[in-house]
């Protein structure tokens, strides 16, 4: 991705990286680095993981804190389960939105990610 004119390297990766022309208008060169053919899965292979879930809870019955917790150590525990490293497990995102057209409905969302056990 280019942010001005000026012209920048291109580094050519992943599988179809052999399509490109040896030469870009706009780029300086094109650089075709040594086993560019798993660039791609490699990134893939170091990423982590991530769950996500949502429920709508009534308020007025339950305790939203309560089931917030819940819901976080089902998401916790579905990440476990698919391989994620405990002590590497984050929260990216806890939501908590009322729902208008329900007096005490909330929809309760989170997001949790982690790293492959080794």
């Amino acid at each position: 991705m280019k942010t001005d004119a000026k012209e920048i390297p291109v580094i050519a990766c992943g599988g179809a990286s052999f399509l490109l022309p040896k030469t870009i208008g706009g780029a300086s060169n094109v650089i075709f680095p040594e086993h560019l053919e798993v660039a791609n899965a490699f990134g893939a292979c170091i990423a982590q993981i991530s769950s996500e879930d949502e429920l709508i809870v009534n308020t007025l019955q339950c305790d939203e804190a309560q089931e917030l917790e819940r819901l976080l150590t089902k998401v916790k525990n579905k990440l476990l389960k698919n391989g994620a490293s405990e002590d590497s497990i984050n929260i990216l995102a806890k939501e908590s939105t009322p729902l208008a057209y329900l007096p005490g409905a909330v929809k309760l969302k989170v997001k949790l990610c982690g790293d492959l056990v080794d």
